[in-house]
């Protein structure tokens, strides 16, 4: 589940992100109401470090289960492709390709609704 998957990644979250990235999954997880406006207000106003803004982001993202996950996962692949790969992440991202297409791998996870390769690798015009 994509949840597990964050929490084996979250130190190396906390310490890569970027505080532009961490505005642009906040502004994202709002859109899909993944996260309140009150927890954006705490991601982003009561915490002075990026980490701990990183921090409290993936903790509340994990907290809600495998669904808000997923959407960080496929948010974090479209905002930030180079840290969805140092994570990792990309791998989760390739296997939802295979998903879509109907092939089954021994990697396959119920990642469906994840960013896809060319989410990563292909930019828009």
């Amino acid at each position: 589940m994509a949840d597990k998957t964050l929490r084996k990644k979250r130190n190396l979250f906390i310490h890569s992100v970027g505080e532009g990235t961490i505005n642009a999954l906040l502004d994202d997880l709002l859109e899909d109401g993944v996260i309140s406006q009150e927890e954006m207000y705490k991601v982003r106003y009561e915490n002075s470090t990026v980490m701990d803004k990183a921090r409290v982001l993936i903790d509340f993202v994990i907290g809600k289960g495998p669904r808000a996950s997923q959407k960080f996962i496929k948010h974090l692949c479209e905002e930030d492709p180079e840290l969805a790969w140092k994570l990792c992440l990309h791998l989760a991202c390739v296997v939802a390709k295979d998903g879509v297409s109907g092939t089954k791998t021994k990697h396959s996870l119920d990642f469906s609704g994840l960013c896809t390769y060319d989410d990563i690798f292909i930019k828009p015009k």
